[in-house]
């Protein structure tokens, strides 16, 4: 079982775990956070591609909701605090040491044992999209962030150009893919 989809264990790591942090910062208020947050954020009624000005109030999952939550601490304590906070939504990142839940993972994984496939199709049956960020781009962003802003900020730290799932992971993972079982199912 994926513990993000256990309500409890979200709130208590994402969002009490968070809140204890901006505590800390309260009593250190020189320090600046750069902190992860989602585009698990946008959720329902979201337009792509995503903006950070674009409603984010209708997260689609208990995840998305406690990353929001955090957003909107670090917008309350930068403003009763004076704390320099930034917030970096990030969008499927990959690379080495990848959580194994995630899509390259979970695709390869299944290709190298010979098991089947979900694929969920997007709005009206269209491929799932998504924008694949490498790490090494996000490592990027925290460095800038760090460096460069200050205040309460949030930003999205993608490459603004989502793909077709299966085309993004990689050529030889498609052409793999290709040979697997599949089903396909609406999310």
């Amino acid at each position: 079982m994926m513990l993000f989809h256990v309500p409890d264990f979200v709130s208590v790591c994402t969002v009490d775990c968070f809140v204890t942090l901006l505590e800390t910062l309260r009593v250190h208020p020189k320090t600046k956070l750069v902190y992860a947050s989602s585009s698990s954020v946008y959720g329902k009624g979201a337009s792509v591609p995503f903006t950070e000005d674009e409603c984010s109030d209708q997260p689609t999952n208990v995840y998305g909701a406690s990353k929001r939550m955090n957003e909107l601490l670090a917008h309350a304590y930068h403003h009763l605090f004076h704390l320099d906070v930034i917030g970096l939504r990030f969008f499927t990142v990959f690379g080495p040491w990848g959580r194994p839940d995630m899509a390259p993972y979970r695709f390869t994984d299944a290709i190298a044992h010979g098991t089947g496939l979900t694929l969920f199709s997007g709005p009206n049956g269209t491929a799932m999209s998504r924008d694949f960020t490498s790490v090494h781009d996000v490592v990027d962003g925290v460095q800038l962030a760090f460096a460069k802003a200050s205040g309460y900020q949030v930003f999205n730290i993608g490459q603004g150009n989502p793909s077709k799932l299966c085309f993004k992971i990689s050529d030889a993972h498609c052409s793999i893919l290709t040979n697997a079982a599949r089903t396909s199912r609406a999310l």
